[in-house]
């Protein structure tokens, strides 16, 4: 996770590369996700497990990151209240926004995200709020709700006995953590938040998908279809480079052949020997 993480305005109430309070039955606030979203003093720092950040990939900018010490980075550049407002900070490239949990904060945090439009939010599930309905349900591209219910680490590093209390939800911006989270980097329900789709599927006005953007696969789709058309009981990359070299999420991403490492490692193709995978998986 980043290095700081606090918040403008709750200074003694750290960011969700720290999460509030994961304890309730400790606590003398509300149980449930309620008290996840409380700005009371006494709220310590909880760090994003590793597991979920690593498969996640780099990211650009943690603008609340958790306070120092900083024990595993969640981005390469990081903002910590009460120093550096985030709010009003420029944000750039690729974020990890694990947002103050605060009523009034969240949703300021999440309009900003909405409107850079590119990386990864983790919230709570909170499905029905107002947050989800103005930033997540009409602005998002995908949501992925993840498996189980992590344990948090403590400032210190160690793991939380008790995990965070609530179902979580990671939410993307644009089209590359879209595939992401869709691809199933980790365990979980993804769900695609394309108004696109939306739109063509309410109104129905052509039956020609050629060139319709929102019926464009996934990478986990073009390879296991790719996979199957080859008709071989094994491959190598050069194979998969071949096949789909002419397809157009390929000619559109200068990145396309380290797309399709990554997305073969995901998908769980057991490799047989140097560069050689089973068709089966």
């Amino acid at each position: 996770m980043a290095s700081q993480k606090t918040f403008l305005a709750a200074p003694k109430t750290s960011n969700l590369s720290a999460s509030p309070d994961l304890n309730p039955k400790k606590s003398p606030r509300k149980r449930g996700m309620s008290s996840h979203h409380s700005s009371a003093p006494g709220t310590t720092t909880w760090l994003t497990p590793r597991d979920i950040l690593e498969p996640l990939g780099k990211f650009d900018l943690d603008p609340c990151s958790a306070p120092d010490p900083n024990l595993w980075p969640t981005a390469e550049t990081h903002y910590t209240a009460p120093k550096q407002d985030g709010l009003l900070l420029p944000w750039f490239g690729r974020i990890w926004l694990n947002p103050p949990y605060t009523n009034s904060g969240l949703m300021k945090w999440m309009s900003k995200m909405a409107h850079h439009n590119h990386g990864l939010a983790l919230l709570f599930a909170r499905v029905e709020t107002e947050v989800y309905f103005k930033t997540i349900w009409s602005a998002a591209s995908a949501i992925l709700f993840l498996k189980g219910r992590p344990h948090f680490h403590h400032g210190d590093g160690t793991v939380s006995k008790e995990n965070c209390g609530a179902p979580l939800a990671l939410i993307s911006y644009g089209e590359s953590d879209a595939e992401l989270l869709l691809d199933g980097v980790l365990p979980g329900a993804a769900i695609p938040l394309n108004r696109v789709t939306m739109l063509y599927a309410i109104s129905g006005s052509s039956n020609d998908t050629e060139n319709d953007q929102s019926f464009i696969p996934t990478w986990r789709e073009v390879i296991i279809d790719a996979v199957q058309s080859m008709k071989k009981k094994s491959f190598s990359m050069a194979d998969l480079y071949g096949f789909v070299a002419d397809h157009p999420k390929a000619k559109s991403n200068p990145n396309w052949k380290a797309k399709i490492r990554q997305t073969v490692a995901r998908v769980g193709f057991k490799k047989e020997q140097f560069d050689l995978y089973q068709a089966a998986f």
